[in-house]
C-alpha cells in the first residue's frame, strides 16, 4: 500500500515531527510504502538531518501548480492560517494525479486539501488532529485580538472541526483531546486514541549544566513573555535558555526587547532555532525543561523526558498520561504561583533525589517509541 502522510508547510513544528517519524517508521514494513507529502513548498525545511539520515522522499504537491496559483499570504492575527489553507483545497485535486492509496493527514489546516484530494481519488483519508480548529480559537489565542472575538468565529470553527470529522474516514487523537471533541457533539465512532512517540537516550547524564530550557515553536499563540514573568517574580536562580523558531520572527526581537528592559540579560538568553543533535544534547545538559502552555499532548516534554531531563508542564496537557505520580507532583495548575513554587522544588532537590527524578523521568519515556505510535497507525491501514 502507498501512503500519502500529509502535512502543510515542512517547517520545524510538532506535528511536522509527527508525520516525517511516521513516514521513517511505516516504510520498515513490506507491504508499505510511505512518503512525505507536503502542500506547499516553504523556502526553509525543518528537520533537515533526519530526512537525509533516512532518505525520506518529500512530494511537494504545490509543484504541479502553475506559478500564479501559488500566490499565497498569511491572515492578519493568525500564527499559521494562510490563503493556501483556503484555495488549495479547490486547487489540488485538479492538478494532483492519484499516486496513493490512502492518506493521513497531519494538522486541521491540512485536512481541508487532504479530504479534497481523497473524495476526487476516491481513495480514503485519515485525520491525525493534533488541535481541533476549535480547540485553538478556544485556548490559544485569550490575550489576542482572536480572543477578543472568539464568539463571533467560535461557531465556524465548530462547523470546520464537525467537517473534517464527517468527512475523514477515520481520526486519531489524543486522550484529552478526543474528550474535547466529545463535548462539541463530534462523531467519536471515527476516533482511535494514540500517543505520540520519541527516541529514548539509551544512557543519561545525571551532572548536569545550571541552566534550564524551554523549547518549542515560539508563535502569537505562546506568549514567551510568560517566561520572563516567572523568572522576574520568582527570583529564579537557574538560567532559562529559551530554544526554537520564532514564527513570525518579529517575536523573537520582541522577547530580547523585554529580557532587556527587565534587565534580565544575565538570567534569560534566547538562543532560537537549533539542529536535532543540539537540541538532544540541550535536553541531556539541562537541569530541568518548563513548559508553561497547555498542550493538547506536548511531545517536547516527552522528548525532554526521554533524554533525562526533568519536566514542568501543565496538568491539563495531554502528555500527563505519560508519567507517573512521581513525575507529576512537578505538573502544574499553569498560575504563576504554581510554576514558580515547581521550579523551586527541583532547585532544592538533594543530589540523590535530583538523580532519581531524572530516572524516573527517562523510564517513563521508554515505552513510547515512535515504533509503538507507527505500529497503531499500521494495524489500521493494513486493513484497508
Amino acid at each position: 500500500m502507498k501512503v500519502g502522510i500529509v502535512v502543510d508547510e515542512m517547517i520545524q513544528g510538532g506535528f511536522q515531527r509527527v508525520a516525517l517519524m511516521e513516514t521513517i517508521e511505516l516504510n520498515k514494513y513490506k507491504n508499505t510504502e510511505a512518503h512525505l507529502v507536503v502542500l506547499k513548498k516553504s523556502n526553509h525545511i525543518g528537520y533537515q538531518e533526519i530526512i537525509n539520515k533516512n532518505n525520506v522522499t518529500i512530494d511537494f504537491l504545490d509543484n504541479n501548480l502553475p506559478t500564479i496559483l501559488k500566490v499565497n499570504f498569511k491572515f492578519p492575527f493568525f500564527a499559521f492560517f494562510s490563503l493556501f489553507h483556503i484555495t488549495y483545497p479547490l486547487l489540488l485535486p485538479h492538478f494532483v494525479k492519484n499516486n496513493y492509496d490512502l492518506y493521513i493527514a497531519h494538522g486541521t489546516y491540512t485536512a481541508f486539501s487532504t479530504i479534497a484530494l481523497a473524495k476526487k481519488q476516491r481513495v480514503k483519508a485519515i485525520t491525525f488532529i493534533h488541535d481541533s480548529v476549535s480547540y485553538v480559537i478556544k485556548t490559544k489565542y485569550n490575550d489576542q485580538f482572536l480572543g477578543k472575538i472568539k464568539k463571533i468565529i467560535y461557531p465556524i470553527t465548530l462547523f470546520a472541526d464537525k467537517y473534517i470529522i464527517n468527512n475523514s474516514y477515520m481520526v486519531l487523537s489524543y486522550r484529552n483531546m478526543i474528550n474535547y471533541l466529545s463535548k462539541i457533539n463530534c462523531d467519536l465512532n471515527k476516533c482511535v486514541e494514540i500517543k505520540n512517540g520519541c527516541n529514548s537516550a539509551q544512557k543519561i547524564n545525571t551532572k548536569k549544566v545550571n541552566y534550564a530550557i524551554a523549547v518549542t515553536k515560539w508563535d502569537r499563540g505562546k506568549n514567551p513573555a510568560k517566561l520572563i514573568n516567572i523568572w522576574k517574580k520568582g527570583k529564579i536562580k537557574t538560567p532559562l535558555k529559551i530554544i526554537g523558531v520564532f514564527e513570525p520572527p518579529s517575536i523573537k526581537m520582541e522577547l530580547q526587547n523585554i529580557i532587556v528592559k527587565e534587565k534580565l540579560q544575565n538570567k534569560i538568553q534566547i538562543i532560537g532555532k537549533v539542529s536535532e543533535n543540539k537540541l538532544i544534547n540541550y535536553y541531556k545538559q539541562a537541569k530541568f525543561l518548563i513548559h508553561p502552555f497547555k498542550e493538547a499532548f506536548g511531545l517536547t516534554i516527552l522528548e525532554a523526558a526521554a533524554n533525562g531531563c526533568p519536566v514542568i508542564f501543565t496538568k491539563n496537557s495531554g502528555v500527563k498520561t505519560c508519567f507517573n505520580k512521581n513525575i507529576l507532583k512537578y505538573a502544574t495548575n499553569n498560575s504563576l504561583k504554581d510554576n514558580i513554587g515547581a521550579i523551586k522544588k527541583i532547585e532544592n532537590l538533594k543530589k540523590t533525589q535530583y538523580v532519581h527524578l531524572c530516572t524516573q523521568a527517562h523510564n517513563s519515556s521508554k515505552k513510547y517509541t515512535w515504533g509503538e505510535h507507527s505500529k497503531t497507525i499500521y494495524n489500521i491501514i493494513k486493513c484497508q
